[in-house]
């Protein structure tokens, strides 16, 4: 099996206030295609799976495709709302944010004029970038 994910579009905010209290809220879009290969997918296991993944909550559509040759191939677009609130330190060039259920993130910061990147690091070889306008 082979997934691909293509983002689509991420909105949102993000509120930092006086009193050391944030908030967000945001919508992410985005497809995912997720291929079988012929010797995993027949034509009822691709029409079961488009079926399955039309039901999952966040998916907004899905439409899958079977062909002897390549197998199943399908297109499904997610769109997951995304809300939370908790607290946050300045500590030197590092940003502490905890969550109202306790979960602490630290990443570090830039602030620019109106932008504030915020670049993350979950421990492993990933790391990301945010940026922020006001």
């Amino acid at each position: 099996m082979r997934l691909r994910r293509r983002a689509l579009e991420d909105r949102g905010t993000i509120s930092f206030k006086a009193d050391l209290s944030v908030s967000s809220s945001g919508n992410s879009a985005f497809t995912e295609t997720v291929t079988l290969p012929p010797s995993c997918a027949t034509q009822a296991v691709c029409t079961n799976l488009e079926t399955s993944l039309t039901a999952t909550a966040s998916a907004t559509s899905a439409k899958c495709d079977y062909d002897a040759v390549t197998g199943c191939t399908c297109n499904v677009n997610f769109s997951q709302t995304t809300m939370g609130s908790g607290s946050y330190q300045v500590q030197g060039t590092n940003l502490s944010v905890t969550s109202a259920a306790g979960v602490s993130e630290v990443d570090g910061f830039c602030v620019s004029g109106n932008t504030l990147s915020l670049y993350q690091n979950n421990g492993s070889d990933a790391t990301g970038t945010l940026i922020l306008t006001k």
